[in-house]
């Protein structure tokens, strides 16, 4: 599902209402094996996402820390929990293979860089405009890559006994706020998942960081006859929003800078030989 999002480039603002229709269930992603996940095109319109399960990685692809610097090594083992270490390495490893996979190169020679906000980018990129976005929560991951275009994609594993209540401030505008505070206790949270993840996903194409406030991404629901939910949203320039259905108690959604761009759907999950 692809939504029109304004008028405008990334670095104009311009304030513009779209709408989104989020059926129940998206239609299922391909599947395919972790080692068989090569990006067999050099380019393609729009983007590409894959979700992948993190498990899935060490059964498909065992040798997974050979492709991480000493850096990402050590970064790692900063991590406290043994979840947390893994999660971030598994992540980590699949974006360099990805991104190897398009270059051209073997996954540890893919070398990366900061823009000023703190956003990852390639630090040699040959001049294929290779854009990318990363997230990852509980067991899931999310890579996003696109050419000449800014794309930003979040994933976030609702947490048993949280409500977001106490972030909801920060998350959402005054108008939002009202809005939300009409649901019941279950939707309630549920709505502020998936408000929070499409602002964060938004916010990362920008590049900006917490720089740019989720309060000002305005959000506003309806739900229409049937099973249909209805958005709109007020943000800079034209995009492209798709909500991927990822596992029961996951939110997640992907930005994609460009009117109506197709994003392919990779799912990552070990269910192919």
């Amino acid at each position: 599902m692809a939504v029109d999002l304004g008028p405008s480039g990334p670095d104009g603002i311009a304030e513009a209402a779209a709408t989104l229709r989020l059926p129940r269930r998206d239609a299922p992603a391909e599947s395919g094996p972790i080692m068989h996940a090569v990006v067999r095109n050099a380019r393609w319109e729009g983007a590409r996402v894959w979700i992948i399960r993190l498990a899935a990685v060490d059964d498909g692809w065992p040798g997974w820390r050979s492709a991480l610097d000493a850096p990402e090594v050590e970064r790692m083992n900063r991590f406290v929990r043994a979840e947390d270490r893994h999660r971030f390495g598994v992540t980590r490893a699949m974006l360099r293979k990805l991104l190897a996979e398009v270059l051209g190169r073997p996954p540890p020679a893919v070398t990366f860089a900061v823009n000023r906000f703190g956003r990852p980018r390639l630090a040699d990129d040959p001049g294929t405009g290779l854009c990318f976005s990363v997230s990852h929560s509980g067991d899931y991951a999310l890579i996003g890559l696109a050419f000449h275009r800014p794309i930003g994609v979040d994933v976030e594993r609702a947490r048993p006994g949280t409500t977001l209540a106490e972030v909801a401030p920060t998350i959402c505008s005054p108008a939002e706020l009202q809005e939300v505070s009409r649901l019941g206790p279950g939707e309630r949270t549920a709505d502020l998942y998936r408000r929070w993840t499409i602002k964060e996903a938004y916010i990362k194409a920008l590049g900006v960081g917490l720089s740019y406030p989720p309060g000002n991404v305005g959000l506003s629901r309806r739900t229409d006859a049937g099973s249909d939910q209805a958005w709109t949203i007020g943000v800079r320039g034209r995009w492209t929003l798709i909500l991927p259905d990822i596992a029961p108690g996951y939110s997640a959604a992907v930005t994609v800078f460009g009117a109506n761009q197709p994003v392919d759907l990779r799912r990552m999950d070990g269910s192919m030989p």
